[in-house]
This record gives C-alpha cells, sequence and structure tokens, in this order.
C-alpha cells in the first residue's frame, strides 16, 4: 500500500485516488461488444495492468476525448510491447447493447480484442458495477470523466481524475502497478 500511495504522488500533473485493498470484484455477469460473456471478476484483470475507462455512445462531449485517450494507450502499448488490457465499460447499457457498441467502435476505428474489450451487459449487472468503480450513474449528460489503472487481479488500483489525464500518465501509472507485484 506504502508503493502504491507512493505511486499516485508521483502523478502529480493528475489527481489520483488509491483504491485501498483493490476493486471491488463481484462476480456479476457482463458482456463485451464482441458478444462475450464474461464476469467482473479476477478474469477480466488477468494482465499486470488493467485501465479502466467509461464511455457511452450518445454522448458528445468527454466520452470521445477518453475514448481517444484510451486509443492512444492501446497504440503506446503495442509500440512498446507493454503487457496492459484496457476495458472501456458503458455508462448506458439500456442503449449500449453488444451491437450498437460494436458498431461505435468501427466506426471510430477502435480495437475490441482481448487487449481492449468494450463492456455492457444487463443494466442492473452493468450499474453495479460502475457503482463498484466509484462512476455514478445518473444523468448521463453529466458524468465525470476518470480512468482505473488495476494492477493483476485487481488487488491494486488508482483513480486518474483528471479529464487531461494523458496516454503517456496513463501508460506510467500501468507500468508503476505492474511493478508493485
Amino acid at each position: 500500500m506504502k508503493r502504491l500511495c507512493m505511486a499516485a504522488f508521483l502523478l502529480s500533473a493528475t489527481s489520483a485516488a488509491v483504491h485501498a485493498g483493490g476493486l471491488d470484484l463481484d462476480g456479476n455477469p457482463l458482456l463485451t461488444a464482441s458478444g462475450e460473456a464474461v464476469k467482473f471478476s479476477s478474469e477480466l484483470f488477468d494482465a499486470p495492468a488493467t485501465v479502466i475507462s467509461f464511455t457511452f455512445t450518445g454522448c458528445r462531449s468527454i466520452c470521445p476525448v477518453s475514448d481517444l485517450v484510451m486509443s492512444h494507450v492501446a497504440d503506446m502499448a503495442d509500440e512498446t510491447g507493454a503487457d496492459v488490457a484496457l476495458l472501456t465499460f458503458t455508462i448506458d447499457p439500456l442503449t449500449d447493447s453488444p451491437a450498437v457498441l460494436a458498431a461505435h467502435r468501427e466506426r471510430y476505428g477502435f480495437k475490441d480484442d482481448k487487449n481492449w474489450r468494450w463492456i455492457t451487459g444487463e443494466p442492473g449487472d452493468v450499474w453495479n458495477v460502475l457503482d463498484r468503480l466509484g462512476m455514478e450513474t445518473g444523468a448521463l449528460d453529466d458524468h465525470e470523466s476518470f480512468f482505473i489503472v488495476a494492477g493483476k487481479n485487481a488487488t491494486e488500483a488508482i483513480s486518474l481524475w483528471e479529464s487531461t489525464t494523458t496516454a503517456e500518465t496513463i501508460l506510467a501509472a500501468a507500468r508503476d502497478i505492474a511493478e508493485l507485484r
């Protein structure tokens, strides 16, 4: 925990919050944009580091920027060989079915593979997961933008709270959290 707090401190350009004890994984069933059934459990966090973002396909404010930052993280991870998984959770499971997420992803040329999964599911299950991740589920037009970087099995995690968080900052946090193991 001391090293995780130090990693948060080192991210001085970005507001950061440490999730003491890691993320609260409850095993809720979810779906990827490709229709793969997954659970909100350690199976989603099997890489040394996992970056989480939030989006919804009808968003015209901060979600496109967040999606673009995640795309840059994916590209940088590929270029540098970083072992980082990416998860993008919809905050609008009533609209964002697997097919809608897949069409959104394809329209903008974003990846959906084992390294970057776009997540949706039954609304109650998704909202439960979002709550566990600290994303308030309320008015869609007034939502927060933040990223979470979690270690393997989500036993350590840190939130990065600035909408100006860069791909470089996120990837540096991912490397730091991966080294905690």
